[in-house]
């Protein structure tokens, strides 16, 4: 077991983190143990902690049932911290965009009638409220959430519009509480918005517990496998007709389907980004398109994963060197794949 104390505004949280006592019971038993899991890249040091070894793994590709479109419409200010401050939903330039970026998406095929949406709890709260302004029961669950109420009436005010562009019919679902949502299995499109990032004390928490040295490659490898699961709400192993899927973020979810042909857009919403270096404001984004995550693309750069989403997000100029390795990335010698989408 592993203890960590954290200190939360005026209170002390203390944090015990061990493995199940069930779960080490069945993975200790004699005899064979076979373990299916959607998420073995995340879990499988969980296991090596268990039992004292690292486990072989087998992975198997299932194929969606029906043709699945997939688009990423980069965003690098669609997180938790861009939208929230101190737990309090911001109507933040970028979260209009996100929005905005899902509405014009799904409305580009004429027909469609469901879509279903996957963010943050709090801004699928607000999402639901926007669209319910005489909703009592929404204003209190609004409350309960520790939002404020001029908060709300921004919602509705600024978000409302947007939402109401489209004519069909919205299944709203947040991040930590996919299980179950079989009804999104229908969904002519589902769009995530937003990065689920978890807290990151708690991932150098458990990769302390887990031996782990590379706290970063965890918290990524986290936030793919909740998109993943997001995402797998359309059931694409079993689904009989085309659907549609789309990520506002900055991070690829996981999965076979988002490895390879995705439609790759961009935005510019959020805060001005500075001035980039002249000639170079495209290759990071397409050096990204091409490698697939950003560790990925930090390992090849030999560059720190935050400083490079600062220059993604257009924070920072890119400095001339790590342009010139970025461009030698897009290079077609070396037999690397052609770009996402091209």
């Amino acid at each position: 077991m592993a203890v960590r104390l954290e200190p939360r505004g005026a209170r002390r949280i203390l944090h015990l983190t061990r493995v199940r006592e069930d779960f080490v019971a069945a993975l200790r038993r004699e005899g064979s143990v076979v373990v299916l899991d959607a998420n073995v890249d995340v879990w499988a040091p969980v296991y090596a902690k268990v039992v004292g070894y690292e486990r072989p793994i087998q992975r198997f590709h299932a194929r969606d049932g029906a043709p699945i479109e997939r688009t990423l419409h980069r965003l690098g200010a669609a997180t938790r911290t861009a939208w929230l401050h101190e737990g309090r939903l911001r109507v933040a330039p970028t979260l209009k965009t996100a929005v905005r970026a899902a509405i014009d998406w799904a409305l580009e095929r004429p027909g469609n009638e469901v879509l279903a949406v996957i963010a943050i709890h709090v801004v699928e709260l607000a999402l639901r409220a926007a669209l319910a302004p005489d909703d009592d029961g929404l204003d209190a669950e609004w409350a309960r959430a520790g939002q404020l109420p001029e908060t709300l009436d921004r919602v509705r005010l600024e978000l409302g519009p947007l939402l109401r562009a489209w004519p069909g019919r919205f299944l709203f679902g947040h991040y930590g509480a996919l299980r179950g949502l079989d009804a999104m299995a229908d969904a002519d499109n589902l769009a995530t918005l937003g990065d689920p990032w978890v807290n990151i004390e708690q991932v150098r928490h458990e990769c302390a517990y887990l031996g782990l040295e590379d706290w970063e490659a965890r918290l990524e490898a986290m936030c793919r496998a909740e998109l993943e699961q997001a995402h797998g709400r359309l059931r694409t192993v079993h689904r009989t007709r085309p659907g549609r899927a789309l990520h506002v973020g900055a991070v690829v979810p996981g999965g076979t389907g988002w490895a390879s042909g995705v439609v790759v857009r961009r935005s510019d919403g959020g805060r001005p980004p500075r001035p980039p270096v002249v000639g170079v404001a495209d290759l990071l984004p397409r050096a990204l398109d091409r490698l697939g995550s950003v560790s990925a693309l930090a390992r090849e750069l030999g560059c720190d994963r935050r400083t490079l989403r600062r220059y993604l997000a257009g924070e920072h100029p890119l400095p001339e060197n790590l342009a010139v390795q970025a461009a030698s990335l897009l290079a077609p010698e070396g037999g690397r794949k052609p770009l996402v989408g091209e």
